[in-house]
C-alpha cells in the first residue's frame, strides 16, 4: 500500500497519487492537510514525520514537495510511512502525495508547490527538521474551529539543538516578540506589528485553504510565511498561541533559524552591504503597496501600507554620506515612522552608521 508513487514537479504532467495510512481517529475528520517541504533533509525528516504521525488528531492528508534532494530524503520518507503503516494496521485513510521535483526551485517556491496541492480546509505548514508536540494539530484545529473568521494561526516553539536537547529560550524569546505585538494580534490589529517586522514562523502556522486564493500569486520578494501573515492581517484576521506547540531545531543547515543577534552580528550589518538590505526592504514594501491596491482595504489600512512604502522608499534613497543622512533620518524619526514601520532605534542606528 505504501509508499505512494512519486510525482513529477509542476513542469511535467502530474497525476494525483494517494495512499491510505492506518491510525485515523474520528476527531481527525476536521480535515487537515500537512504541507511539508523537503530538501536534503535525510538526517531529520524521519523524526519529523514520526511526530506528525503521532498526533492526537491525525491529518487527513500529507503533501510532501521535495526540491530535488540528492541525499536519499525521499527514501527515508517512504520507509517511515511504510513502517507506520505496518505498525498501525488497517484503520485509516490519510492520503499521502509525494511530489519529487526534478530541478531545485528554492524553499519559497517549494512550499508554494506543496500548498497548491493541499486539498483540506485547514493546512498546517511543516519544516523537515522540527518535532511536533503530540497536541499541535489538536490545539490549533480546535482554535480555528472556535474562531471561523481566522485565516491564520501561529504558535510559539521550544528551541532545541541538533540532537533535540531543549535550549533555555523559546522562539518568541529569541525573536524578542513583545507583549504589545501579541496584544495587537489578539485584538485583530496584527497588521500594525507585521508592518514593523515579521513575527510569523511558518513551521508553527496553520491556515485556512481559502487564504491561498487571497495571497496568490506570491511575490518573489517575500518569504511564504511572511506573505501569508501580512495578507491574513490586512485582508482578514490572524491570531497567536503563546504556548509552544513544536520543537524548533537549530542546526548549521537551517534555512532561517532562530538565535539572538550578538554585537558581532550588529557590526557585520553596519559594515555590510546596506543598499542590498534597504533595496530588499523597499521591494517588499513596493510589492505590498501594489497588491494592496487591488484588495479594497479600509482607508486606515491603505494609509498605513502607503506610509510604509514611502518610508522604505526614503530609506532606500539615503545618501552614501553618513553626515547627509542625518537630516532625512531625523525627519523620518520625527514623523514616527521608524517606530511604526521598523525596529525603532535599532533601525535608526543601522541607517545612520552602516556603509553604503
Amino acid at each position: 500500500m505504501l509508499p505512494s508513487p512519486r510525482q513529477n514537479d509542476g513542469r511535467h504532467p502530474v497525476t494525483t497519487a494517494s495512499a491510505p495510512i492506518s491510525g485515523m481517529t474520528a476527531a481527525s475528520l476536521e480535515g487537515i492537510s500537512v504541507a511539508l517541504a523537503t530538501y536534503n533533509g535525510k538526517r531529520f525528516i524521519g523524526e519529523q514525520l514520526e511526530s506528525i504521525l503521532s498526533q492526537s488528531i491525525l491529518p487527513r492528508e500529507i503533501v510532501v514537495s521535495d526540491d530535488a534532494s540528492t541525499d536519499g530524503t525521499l527514501d527515508v520518507i517512504e520507509k517511515t510511512l511504510g513502517d507506520f503503516e505496518k505498525k498501525a494496521g488497517n484503520m485509516s485513510n490519510i492520503s499521502v502525495h509525494i511530489i519529487a521535483g526534478k530541478d531545485n526551485i528554492g524553499v519559497v517556491q517549494n512550499f508554494n508547490r506543496a500548498l497548491a496541492h493541499c486539498s483540506m480546509p485547514l493546512i498546517a505548514l511543516c519544516d523537515q527538521d522540527d518535532i511536533w508536540l503530540p497536541n499541535k494539530l489538536d490545539v490549533m484545529s480546535r482554535h480555528m474551529a472556535q474562531n471561523p473568521h481566522l485565516r491564520l494561526l501561529h504558535s510559539n516553539a521550544l528551541l532545541v539543538d541538533e540532537i533535540g536537547t531543549p535550549e533555555s529560550a523559546t522562539l518568541f524569546d529569541v525573536l524578542r516578540i513583545r507583549q504589545s505585538e501579541l496584544r495587537d494580534e489578539r485584538a485583530g490589529m496584527a497588521y500594525r506589528a507585521l508592518l514593523r517586522r515579521n513575527t510569523i514562523t511558518g513551521a508553527g502556522t496553520m491556515i485556512r485553504k481559502d487564504l491561498l486564493a487571497l495571497a496568490a500569486p506570491f511575490p518573489t520578494t517575500w518569504l511564504h510565511d511572511e506573505w501569508l501573515g501580512i495578507v491574513a492581517a490586512l485582508r482578514s484576521e490572524l491570531n497567536v498561541i503563546q504556548d509552544p506547540l513544536f520543537s524548533y531545531r537549530q542546526h548549521s543547515a537551517n534555512q532561517v533559524g532562530a538565535r539572538r543577534r550578538s554585537l558581532k552580528d550588529a557590526l557585520q550589518l553596519i559594515e555590510g552591504s546596506q543598499p542590498t538590505r534597504s533595496q530588499k526592504n523597499f521591494a517588499r514594501a513596493r510589492d505590498l503597496h501594489q497588491r494592496s491596491s487591488e484588495w479594497a482595504l479600509p482607508d486606515s489600512k491603505s494609509e498605513l501600507v502607503e506610509m510604509k512604502y514611502l518610508f522604505e522608499l526614503a530609506r532606500a534613497n539615503y545618501s552614501p554620506s553618513r553626515l547627509r543622512r542625518v537630516i532625512p533620518i531625523t525627519r523620518q524619526l520625527i514623523r514616527g515612522r521608524y517606530f511604526a514601520f521598523s525596529r525603532g532605534w535599532r533601525a535608526v542606528m543601522l541607517d545612520l552608521f552602516e556603509r553604503r
